[in-house]
């Protein structure tokens, strides 16, 4: 019985995306892509590599929130997370919104896309 994986143009389409983006270098937003369509996307928020968070996004689910995170010096709160899928034109995204206060200082509100891709890969 042999264990090899056939490569074919449709199963290297369907394996996932994998995109970490970083708020600063503790704190960790990854966007797991997959689904046929490139329209499902898993977002784990972790703290010093430990998952702290998890949710999905979908064509029909495109946006959820997360609570309130009080990670090491900082709190993220307010948290919103957006999927745009992709297209023929387009690429899919994942914009990020939240309020960042860091110890000591002042909130500060933070939006930006957090991982794009195209439909096809």
């Amino acid at each position: 019985m042999s264990d090899d994986v056939e490569l074919t143009l449709e199963s290297m389409a369907a394996a996932p995306i994998v995109q970490d983006y970083y708020l600063v270098p503790s704190i960790d937003f990854r966007c797991t892509i997959t689904g046929t369509n490139r329209d499902t996307v898993t977002v784990q928020i972790f703290y010093v590599n430990t998952p702290m968070w998890s949710g999905t996004l979908t064509q029909i689910q495109s946006h959820l929130d997360f609570p309130t995170l009080q990670l090491g010096a900082f709190k993220i709160s307010d948290g919103g997370l957006d999927l745009t899928v992709p297209t023929n034109t387009t690429p899919g995204n994942v914009m990020l919104s939240c309020t960042v206060t860091q110890r000591g200082q002042s909130p500060i509100p933070f939006s930006a896309p957090i991982a794009s891709w195209p439909l096809t890969s």
